[in-house]
Order: C-alpha cells, then sequence, then structure tokens
C-alpha cells in the first residue's frame, strides 16, 4: 500500500491508495482454529456505500488472532452471509495448519478455500 488513512468514525475501515477500501475485523481468542466474525447491519450498508463510491473495490480483512489474516473480497463476504437482513450475521474462519482456510456465514460457506499468503491471499488480493 502507497497510503492507509482511516475512514470517518467507523471502527476498522480504512481508505486505501485513494481508491479502495479495506473493513478490519478482529477475533483474538480464536477456539480449536475457529474464529468468529461478527458483521453488523449499518456495517453491511456502510460496505454498500463504499462500493459505490471505490473504483478499486472493497476488501475485508479478518484478522485471525496471531495466526493469520484471512481476505475476502466484499463479494466473497456477501456471499456468506444474509446481506438483507436486520440483524447481525457472523462469519466464521476455520485455520487448519497447513491448509487454506474455511470460511462460513449465516448463509453458507464460500465454495472455495482461502489462501494464507499469494496472488488469492493477504494482502496479494487488495491490489495496488
Amino acid at each position: 500500500f502507497t497510503a492507509l488513512n482511516h475512514v470517518g468514525n467507523t471502527e476498522g475501515l480504512y481508505l486505501v491508495n485513494h481508491d479502495r477500501r479495506l473493513l478490519v475485523k478482529y477475533d483474538s481468542e480464536g477456539v480449536d482454529g475457529r474464529f468468529a466474525f461478527t458483521l453488523n447491519k449499518g456495517e453491511r450498508t456502510l460496505l454498500d456505500a463504499a462500493k459505490r463510491s471505490s473504483p478499486g473495490g472493497v476488501f475485508i480483512a479478518l484478522v485471525c488472532g496471531d495466526v493469520t489474516v484471512c481476505g475476502l473480497t466484499l463479494d466473497e463476504l456477501r456471499s456468506v452471509v444474509s446481506w438483507s437482513a436486520s440483524g447481525s450475521q457472523s462469519v466464521g474462519v476455520l485455520v487448519e495448519e497447513g491448509r487454506s482456510m474455511t470460511v462460513t456465514g449465516s448463509a453458507g460457506q464460500l465454495p472455495h478455500k482461502v489462501p494464507h499468503s499469494g496472488p488469492n491471499g493477504y494482502p496479494e488480493k487488495i491490489p495496488g
């Protein structure tokens, strides 16, 4: 990244390189390799607004303690949660040693595994 700036009053939302948004969520207390995250309706609304004003895209970094970071695109996140639901939605990341991550949500499982690094992992997934 060449520039990283906090956006407004939203905790964990950043502007990256002036044209893309990054939402960072944390779970420092994973149990048996399972990390849990909550995405409330307000955050989903902010991500939708960010998509309209971010030509470089919108990305999510799910920080799994001091183990790894699971990088997702907005479309990947939308595919595992009930986006239009009024309440909070859960997202889970299963981290198994030597394997790519499994992402599940209140609406299902991501159809592919998410690598820890490389062209489809974090931070390489966020172009720029």
